[in-house]
């Protein structure tokens, strides 16, 4: 059945030796990888053990500066805005 041949095609994958990884990517990351594909389960690093390497904590706060960005940009607008709605209290008052 179909469901026979999934099993056995998983199977079959966990066995040998992992995949290839890029040479494109750096070599810390490839170690982790490598890590992470062990086929032995105690091998393999935690979650808090991989959320720790410098080089991923790095790579959060890099990405972090966009949502900061942005956080800025919507404080302005919503400064902007209040600005705006202040001077013109009355006349939005009597729109509503």
């Amino acid at each position: 059945s179909n469901s026979i041949k999934r099993c056995c095609a998983h199977a079959y994958s966990m066995e040998g030796t992992p995949p290839q990884i890029s040479e494109r990517y750096s070599q810390e990351l490839q170690d982790l990888i490598r890590q992470m594909l062990s086929c032995d389960p105690k091998d393999r690093p935690s979650a808090d053990e991989i959320l720790a390497k410098p080089f991923l904590e790095d790579a959060v706060k890099r990405n972090m500066k966009i949502p900061e960005a942005l956080e800025q940009k919507l404080i302005k607008s919503i400064s902007t805005f209040d600005e705006a709605y202040n001077k013109h209290y009355e006349q939005f008052e009597t729109l509503v």
